[in-house]
């Protein structure tokens, strides 16, 4: 079985440094984990070369488990890793290890997790007349302690009894240059070294012992994002992390407002901010300060998603389609329903492909990347009745066949701009710009909508620049000449151009639209 084989270094009135480890808890690929307690170093053996490695370490809060630490690197060929002094450094800030704390270790779908125990070895030993004398604390049962030369080959061992006390283990050997002791639980499953070799420091971010904000409150945060919602910005905002000093009294601040108490039960700090002054704060970054110590920067992000769009569009068909559905946004899912009822964030998440072999309507709405939802889109599909006449065109089925009879939707406008995709501003200002605008089947009316890509506080937007409707009164291939002033085309940058069909004026229909990007330039 794997093992976790945590340590001690001395600080704070320690006497001397601890080594200890213990059984990790994964089963296949699963490696051994080395921490040394009260300072910051880790060790990562026994994994595959090469394996991409996150790793945690997690303390025990008033609220539950709290994230302290994270930090990530790749096993090197012998699968081991060194996180801390001489290694990978901690991301953030730099946690210190503690007797009680977990360390969880991620290899793809594979978690290591292991709690550092409280076994302990004081060095350098006691030297006395007949040799030397070491001893530590364990929390229970017998221990096997060992004394060690400068190589790591085993000098002398003692067998011990501790009981949730101290330990002495009197050695016949005398102290050498380099000489280590090692203590062993009669499982074989914990070790305790002291010290531990020498290594070159790892550039610090902090001090490993330093106050700080590393865990928010998961109903305001997606997990592995560091962005609030806008489910997130209607709640109290909860933030916690490690205190170096529990003795200490701390306040937190937000964007520098007013101090909040932030009260340390456990090592823990907790402060608490009311939603009111969340959702004052506009969309952008949002920092938590902490007396003395690391804070933490996100975003926050309230916008909601646009709808999902559907590809053929909804409509009537002599064969059943394979809808494909696309959310209107990089990073975004769309989740749906089949059976009518409104898809809520335990409906299913689209990956492939929908097979409409009879009537039915597709509800879906999309969710962006940090969990903001969109509005549900309603999506209806019908198939021809049997005995339709042939020759009909796809997507349409004649009145009075035995069903009931609907207005066909409108069909998807095909957009393509026959100029390039990059125009200059003299040219657009002197030809304007043409499309060819494809309608459909029962199509009568297009708008043209502009939005201009803006960047604020960091994150790219989508302004609003102008909305215009036209009536071409009948389906056909068009070539228009889009006036670049009436649709705000006046300045450089990024537009995106949308057209959306419709019925009529009154009846368009956003689940048919199509896009097109126009970079304006000097």
């Amino acid at each position: 079985m794997p093992r976790a084989r945590p340590s001690t270094a001395a600080g704070r009135g320690l006497a001397a440094a601890m080594l200890a480890a213990a059984v990790l808890a994964a089963p296949a690929q699963a490696g051994t984990v080395t921490t040394l307690v009260s300072s910051s170093s880790l060790d990562l053996s026994g994994y595959p070369a090469a394996a991409q490695l996150s790793v945690e370490l997690v303390r025990k809060g008033p609220l539950g488990d709290v994230v302290i630490g994270h930090a990530a690197g790749t096993a090197d060929a012998g699968g081991a890793l060194h996180i801390g002094a001489g290694g990978t450094c901690w991301s953030t800030f730099t946690p210190e290890i503690r007797a009680g704390d977990t360390v969880r270790v991620s290899m793809g779908s594979v978690t290591d997790s292991a709690v550092v125990p409280g076994l302990t070895v004081n060095w350098p030993g006691l030297a006395t007349g007949t040799g030397t004398q070491v001893t530590g604390d364990a929390p229970d049962g017998p221990v096997k302690a060992e004394l060690l030369d400068a190589g790591g080959a085993t000098i002398e061992t003692q067998d011990l009894t501790a009981a949730a006390g101290t330990w002495t283990a009197p050695f016949a050997a005398t102290l050498a240059a380099g000489a280590r002791a090692t203590v062993i639980d009669a499982g074989n499953t914990t070790v305790v070294e002291n010290p531990l070799p020498p290594r070159a420091d790892c550039p610090p971010t902090s001090p490993f012992n330093a106050t700080a904000v590393t865990a928010i409150d998961p109903g305001h945060v997606v997990a592995g994002t560091p962005t609030i919602n806008a489910a997130g910005a209607g709640q109290n905002l909860i933030v916690q992390g490690p205190a170096g000093d529990a003795a200490l009294t701390l306040t937190a601040t937000l964007n520098g407002g007013a101090p909040e108490p932030a009260p340390v039960i456990g090592g823990i700090l907790t402060a608490t901010f009311p939603a009111a002054d969340l959702a004052k704060l506009p969309d952008g970054q949002v920092t938590v300060g902490v007396t003395g110590g690391v804070g933490l920067t996100m975003t926050k992000d309230t916008v909601a998603p646009g709808p999902p769009t559907s590809t053929p569009p909804p409509g009537r068909y002599l064969t059943a389609p394979s809808v494909t559905l696309a959310p209107p946004e990089p990073g975004a899912q769309v989740r749906y329903t089949l059976d009518g009822s409104a898809p809520g964030f335990d409906s299913p998440i689209y990956a492939a492909p929908i097979h409409v072999t009879t009537n039915e309507t597709i509800r879906a709405f999309a969710v962006d990347a940090v969990g903001n939802p969109g509005p549900v889109v309603s999506l209806p599909y019908q198939l021809a009745p049997a005995g339709a006449p042939p020759g009909m065109p796809p997507g349409t089925v004649p009145d009075g066949t035995g069903t009931t009879p609907v207005a066909p939707p409108p069909a998807a406008a095909r957009v393509a701009i026959t100029l390039a995709k990059r125009i200059s501003l003299p040219r657009l200002k002197s030809r304007g710009l043409t499309a060819t605008v494809e309608l459909g089947q029962g199509t009568t009316a297009v708008r043209f909508t502009v939005y201009r890509r803006v960047i604020r506080r960091g994150h790219r937007r989508l302004k609003l620049v102008a909305s215009v409707v036209r009536v071409p009164g009948r389906a056909g291939r068009y070539r228009v000449k889009l006036n670049p002033r009436a649709l705000g085309l006046t300045r450089e940058g990024l537009y995106r151009l949308k057209v959306v069909p419709g019925l009529s004026r009154a009846t368009l229909d956003e689940s048919a639209m199509r896009t097109v990007w126009l970079r304006i330039v000097r």
